[in-house]
């Protein structure tokens, strides 16, 4: 509206400007102007008035406009449904289906940004490494949300539950014996097992477990023991090969990554040299700290390892 004002007056004025120099009316004085003259003047300067209104104006809000409230009547917006799932590699919740059907296993090729962060490409050996590390005691194939973070944007493992259906099939974990797999339920767990079958629940975890074996039938301990897996001895074997991966998971702080490792390792060479050879170079090049860090890594590893090649009286210090 002030600015439709500020039209009225302008137009007002530049018209009553020209129109004296054409029609010789005294700008000075208007009220000796014709008749015709002030409702020209009126006229023109109230049309700039509404056009001015009408383009540059507040503009109408539609019928089917979303009003930008925080009342909860002008703000309802239906809930989103949430997707679980990945179009490269089938629903999530997919159910888990041991041996029967091979599954194909995820390899991406390229780097993933999450709000969490990147999801790196995987890791090859050293993601399996890890992974087979990670799950070495008996234990059930879970959901993805349910394995440690460092499984997905360490090792690039995007769907470890799918990953760990894979390391099944290929043989690196086998499925538990029964005792064994009735030891990843708790006590009071085991207990319940117990009454149901109408068998003691006293003694020690061993106890219950054998008497739930020795008392039940195929159908009750099928319905009610968990399907755990441990490492086969295809998987031990790996693992026993690659431990420098493990341990370099274990000791990140000393930020030597699996690629670093394997550039400056030779054959016969133990795990400890190739690591204090990594970490002097570092320390040679270190001007600002001058190698403190690395020294300190290079201390905590052979503390680690009985400080191999010292005597006893220089271990003791």
């Amino acid at each position: 509206m002030p600015l439709s004002i500020l039209a009225f007056f302008v137009v007002f004025l530049a018209v009553h400007i020209c129109a004296s120099n054409i029609w010789g009316v005294d700008e000075n004085n208007v009220l000796q102007a014709p008749d015709w003259y002030a409702l020209f003047l009126l006229g023109i300067s109230i049309l700039a008035t509404v056009l001015t209104y009408r383009f540059l104006g507040p503009q109408k809000v539609s019928a089917n406009t979303i009003p930008l409230s925080d009342s909860p009547k002008a703000s309802k917006v239906e809930p989103s449904t949430h997707i679980r799932g990945n179009t490269s590699s089938g629903p999530i919740n997919q159910p888990v289906n041991h041996f029967d059907n091979p599954i194909e296993s995820f390899t991406p090729t390229f780097s993933v940004i999450t709000s969490d962060g990147e999801i790196p490409e995987l890791q090859g050996d050293y993601a399996k490494a890890v992974f087979l590390w990670a799950v070495s005691s008996s234990g059930p194939v879970k959901e993805d949300n349910e394995y440690s973070r460092y499984i997905t944007y360490e090792c690039g493992i995007q769907h470890p539950q799918y990953y760990h259906e894979e390391m099944i099939r290929q043989g690196y974990l086998e499925e538990d014996s029964v005792e064994k797999a009735f030891m990843y339920l708790k006590v009071p767990e085991l207990k319940a097992l117990t009454a149901q079958l109408g068998a003691s629940s006293t003694g020690k975890k061993a106890d219950l477990i054998s008497r739930i074996v020795s008392s039940a039938d195929q159908e009750f301990i099928a319905n009610h023991r968990p399907f755990t897996f441990s490492l086969s001895d295809k998987g031990k074997s790996f693992l026993a090969e690659h431990d420098a991966y493990v341990q370099l998971h274990r000791h990140n702080v000393w930020g030597i990554s699996w690629k670093d490792y394997d550039s400056n390792h030779t054959i016969g060479e133990s795990f400890e040299d190739t690591i204090v050879s990594i970490l002097n170079k570092r320390a040679a090049n270190d001007t600002r700290l001058f190698g403190r860090q690395e020294y300190f890594s290079m201390y905590q590893l052979m503390a680690e390892s009985g400080f191999p090649g010292l005597s006893d009286a220089e271990r003791n210090g």
